[in-house]
């Protein structure tokens, strides 16, 4: 399904006939993206393709789809969040731990991580990238390599071409947001590599 809806996305993406990359780099991502998304018809990356694989009875028996229904149903009290979160740290799935960027720093209206609430404007988008940059490392896979759909994406679209999530999140924490912002998510970062790592529950609440 995660394949599908991406390259549905490359196949609908147009450029314009006189398109020219600006870098070779930017050149490659491209080319690569369209490779990888080659082998689909039309036909099974139109959009009613795609809403009809989602409607599809079989993924109801997902177990990954059920953890995650989990944790948006019973992510209310405290007890039920870290069970919750417990069960799909376990996984150590890393399309299944992308899903809850963003929910897992959110508590009752506040965004908090190791026992510590942050009121920065930004720090929503700042934890929420730093925990997609951090899954890799914390998971040791090889996602944010070559052909990450993260890394592809910023290179052809903004031709800002990096070898790994880090590098690409850490600048554009600092482009979008200022220094303080880039300081955070560098701050930040090797602590969230180790709550993934450790699957420590604790530290995604208010209190230690």
């Amino acid at each position: 399904m995660n394949i599908l809806m991406r390259c549905s996305s490359v196949r609908q993406r147009h450029f314009p006939a006189n398109w020219m990359p600006q870098t070779v780099e930017q050149g490659k991502a491209k080319a690569f993206t369209e490779a990888q998304c080659a082998s689909f018809l039309e036909s099974e990356l139109s959009m009613d393709a795609v809403a009809a694989l989602a409607r599809d009875p079989r993924l109801k028996s997902d177990q990954l789809r059920s953890l995650l229904d989990t944790w948006v149903r019973k992510s209310q009290t405290s007890e039920e969040r870290n069970s919750a979160l417990s069960a799909v740290l376990q996984t150590r799935d890393p399309l299944l731990l992308e899903q809850l960027a963003g929910a897992v720093f959110s508590i009752g209206g506040k965004i908090a991580f190791d026992g510590r609430v942050y009121n920065e404007p930004y720090a929503l988008p700042i934890l929420s990238s730093a925990w997609i940059s951090a899954m890799c490392d914390g998971l040791q896979t090889q996602c944010g390599e070559i052909g990450d759909p993260y890394l592809m994406e910023a290179c052809i679209n903004q031709n800002a071409c990096f070898s790994n999530r880090y590098q690409l999140f850490a600048s554009d924490a600092d482009s979008r947001f200022g220094k303080e912002a880039g300081t955070l998510f560098r701050t930040i970062y090797p602590k969230i590599v180790e709550a993934i790592r450790s699957q420590d529950v604790a530290a995604f609440n208010f209190q230690r």
